[in-house]
């Protein structure tokens, strides 16, 4: 299932070395098993995009690497993750955002 929306940065977006991002995620949610997670780089940054559960666990490595400008998507399938409360949070240049996404099989 896709993911739709905007992660809701707190307090507000931020401007960094990525310039101004934009990273989308959640709906439907819930999910089961597999989602969608889409964001945009204005510029060509460093992104780190991880899942943690609520005891703050790493649960999933999305991606870890230089990314290029523009749009991406990456899939994340829990089918070997129970359900639960998990966050979805990007990292690029110093600018940081999550997402509370909820998984039931």
């Amino acid at each position: 299932m896709a993911m739709a929306g905007m992660f809701r940065p707190s307090p507000a977006p931020r401007t960094s070395t990525a310039g101004h991002l934009r990273a989308a995620s959640g709906a439907p949610n819930p999910f089961n098993p597999t989602t969608t997670i889409s964001y945009q780089l204005p510029v060509n940054s460093r992104v780190r995009l991880a899942v943690y559960d609520l005891a703050g666990r790493l649960v999933a490595e999305l991606v870890n690497s230089a990314v290029n400008a523009g749009v991406h998507q990456v899939t994340w399938d829990a089918s070997g993750t129970p359900s639960g409360i998990y966050f979805c949070r990007l990292e690029a240049g110093d600018f940081r955002a999550a997402q509370k996404v909820v998984l039931l099989k």
